[in-house]
């Protein structure tokens, strides 16, 4: 099976992401794959999420999407909750246009078992050696110094972020043990990182305080424990990773911002749309 994925099209931070959506398809076209996979951060705006999927309505193979933390975001929307955004409006949006919710249910192509979820931190991966400098407060409110992580400000649960990941992760426990049960091969797709030899460290204190975001422990000890996982397709860090987990080759490949990719946006797009064979 040749599977093309790609992740963080960041769509709404300016026309770097849209051009790269109206560049994809053709290139998609050129690659011809059985699955084709977006792994989190569309836009914040869910009308603009809808846009951009409805364009690989002409590519003819299996589409499937998980969430990232920015498509669950609700910054102008007084009284929708992230919880609703993830369950509800985003499996709807995501249908329409033909794309596969990962997070609603799981599912087998040709042979092939695929689960997905949004994922989600619990600051697991924080860098520990700044334990004495960045408190746990600091990293339940996503603030140190002046910095700060926007889920603070746009992603609204209404619960703590170790609740939301225990949910989360349970959910994408029964997803796994449905396939494991089928006995088919599995590849998992989290937005959110589940290892934390994903995770880029520099030692500097105000870069590695965002590693605490960038996933949990929680989900890599779930997908361990199920045998039959043999890759997991990521998101959320802006920088590609091929790593691999015991027997887990760990996939991340993210088109990111326009001030991270000097090349620009065709050259970009090529080498972030990538395929693999399962």
């Amino acid at each position: 099976m040749n599977i093309a994925f790609i992740s963080d099209l960041h769509v709404d931070a300016g026309s770097f992401g849209m051009e790269a959506v109206r560049l994809m398809p053709d290139l998609l076209a050129e690659l011809h794959p059985d699955v084709f996979i977006i792994a989190g951060d569309v836009s914040a705006d869910s009308i603009e999420i809808e846009d951009v999927l409805s364009r690989f309505d002409p590519i003819d193979c299996h589409k499937l999407f998980v969430p990232g933390n920015h498509d669950i975001w609700v910054p102008n929307l007084p009284g929708q909750s992230s919880k609703e955004k993830y369950e509800q409006i985003l499996p709807e949006i995501v249908q329409k246009t033909g794309f596969h919710y990962l997070p609603s249910r799981p599912v087998v192509i040709r042979g092939i078992g695929f689960a997905g979820s949004i994922g989600w931190y619990d600051y697991s991966f924080r860098n520990k050696a700044f334990d004495n400098k960045i408190s746990m407060a600091d990293y339940k409110q996503k603030r140190y110094r002046s910095r700060i992580w926007s889920d603070a400000r746009f992603a609204k649960w209404g619960m703590t972020d170790e609740d939301v990941t225990e949910t989360l992760a349970a959910q994408l426990a029964d997803d796994l043990d449905n396939l494991q049960d089928a006995d088919v091969p599995i590849v998992a797709v989290i937005h959110h990182l589940p290892f934390e030899e994903a995770v880029i460290r520099t030692g500097q204190l105000i870069f590695d305080f965002f590693g605490a975001y960038m996933g949990s422990e929680r989900f890599g000890e779930i997908i361990k424990a199920r045998a039959n996982v043999q890759m997991v397709i990521c998101g959320h860090t802006h920088t590609q990773r091929d790593v691999k987990i015991d027997s887990i080759r760990i996939l991340v490949s993210p088109l990111g911002y326009e001030h991270e990719r000097p090349q620009g946006v065709a050259e970009t797009l090529k080498e972030s749309l990538r395929t693999v064979q399962v």
